[in-house]
């Protein structure tokens, strides 16, 4: 079961969109449906917008029921949706939690995968992994080498 998805809100979902997703393709089309991928207007070579298209399904409504679930749980969407907040605030990091968690349901419908339920603590350790290969990569770039701090 997927973190914030409640038994309700799988049955509003399946009675919503039903259980074939053969009619999005992909988990983008489908986000794309849900509104809760970034628009891109442009004019003239110019961005006037990216916002999320305002979208007003029952199934939009259950996804984002499900991320405001999951915002201060101890689980991966929990640890993503407190990152995102850091980095753009509480309404882009909620979209991003909606997204994520549609593509997680979407590969299981069509699919049949499982959701391995990832802790805090083991997607803080991943980020932070990968964050210090990004440094370390950055510093070569530079003729530095990293070293950690004993602590």
């Amino acid at each position: 079961m997927i973190p914030g998805i409640s038994v309700l809100l799988a049955l509003i979902i399946i009675s919503e969109i039903a259980a074939d997703m053969n009619r999005w393709g992909s988990s983008k089309r489908f986000a794309s449906w849900l509104g809760v991928c970034p628009g891109l207007e442009v004019s003239g070579g110019k961005i006037i917008s990216g916002a999320s298209r305002k979208v007003n399904t029952t199934a939009s409504q259950a996804f984002h029921m499900a991320a405001m679930g999951v915002r201060r749980s101890d689980n991966a969407f929990g640890e993503f949706y407190r990152r995102m907040k850091f980095k753009g605030g509480p309404r882009k990091a909620l979209t991003a939690t909606v997204h994520k968690i549609a593509r997680a349901v979407f590969a299981m419908l069509k699919y049949g995968a499982y959701y391995v339920m990832e802790s805090a603590k083991e997607m803080a350790k991943r980020n932070r992994e990968r964050k210090e290969s990004w440094l370390s990569k950055e510093a070569a770039k530079l003729g530095k080498t990293l070293v950690s701090k004993a602590e």
